[in-house]
């Protein structure tokens, strides 16, 4: 049976994927251990490693599996509002685990969350890469990056602002430093 369809094996990554969210919102990544996840879950280490190598590779799945609706969102909001469009995609979902990695400041999450990030960016880039507009004088492959980075800018400098701002007005922000384009004929 296919790994995709087994229900034994999409109920085992449902279980790892939801425990680790869990965990997620009361502890940093960091202090999280395959023997915790396996625990609270349920599942046999055994069982854990026939699916993933470890807690980052399951990190990188639960990624994934919970922000893949923002690239089913229309290229031109992704572009242009990528901040209301993670907020429709993921971020009311994910907000809990977000809060409590960011407030501890949790590095191996954050670079496991721009890696994700990067990795998904570049292939949408790569997917869509005749549907943009982009400065011609830079490497196409350096393009993701370039709006990875700016994403976390904005959100590591909002959240130094006090009072926070909305999404709307990060997206305006965004824009404006923003070198990446829908093109004009779709």
């Amino acid at each position: 049976m296919n790994k995709h369809t087994d229900l034994r094996v999409i109920k085992t990554k449902k279980a790892l994927n939801e425990t680790l969210i869990k965990l997620l919102t009361i502890k940093n990544f960091s202090d999280i251990t395959v023997n915790e996840i396996c625990e609270k879950s349920l599942i046999h280490r055994t069982t854990f490693y026939k699916h993933f190598m470890d807690k980052f590779d399951l990190l990188q799945y639960t990624l994934s599996e919970n922000t893949k609706c923002f690239f089913k969102l229309d290229l031109y909001d992704r572009l242009h509002k990528p901040f209301q469009s993670m907020e429709k995609a993921f971020i009311d979902k994910l907000n809990d685990v977000f809060d409590k990695q960011m407030d501890n400041n949790d590095t191996a999450f954050i670079d496991e969350l721009i890696k994700h990030f990067i990795e998904v960016f570049s292939k949408d880039f790569k997917d869509n890469i005749d549907k943009v507009s982009t400065p011609t004088h830079l490497p196409q492959s350096l393009l993701p990056y370039i709006y990875g980075t700016n994403l976390a800018a904005i959100i590591h400098w909002s959240d130094s602002v006090q009072g926070g701002l909305d999404f709307e007005k990060l997206d305006e922000i965004f824009n404006e430093i923003n070198i990446i384009s829908l093109n004009e004929t779709k």
